[in-house]
């Protein structure tokens, strides 16, 4: 559940805050976590909630940038 938080706010401030950078983007999928994590009444620590975000965000940024395979490829 924690992941999945994670992976939706990095989607969404990728989305929603397209015009930050870095940190600031960091910084908004933080509180955004916390606020869905609070609701739910999960518990969490800001350092855990930190590398949940930025290994979504390396995961993002993974699929972001693999090669497209055209239909038919072999490869």
């Amino acid at each position: 559940t924690k992941m999945t938080i994670a992976a939706a706010c990095v989607q969404f401030v990728e989305q929603v805050y397209h015009n930050l950078h870095g940190e600031e983007k960091l910084v908004m999928a933080l509180e955004r976590a916390a606020e869905l994590m609070a609701e739910k009444g999960i518990k969490f620590s800001p350092i855990e909630m930190e590398t949940l975000i930025e290994a979504a965000v390396a995961e993002f940024n993974d699929a972001f940038h693999k090669p497209v395979i055209e239909q038919g490829s072999t490869e």
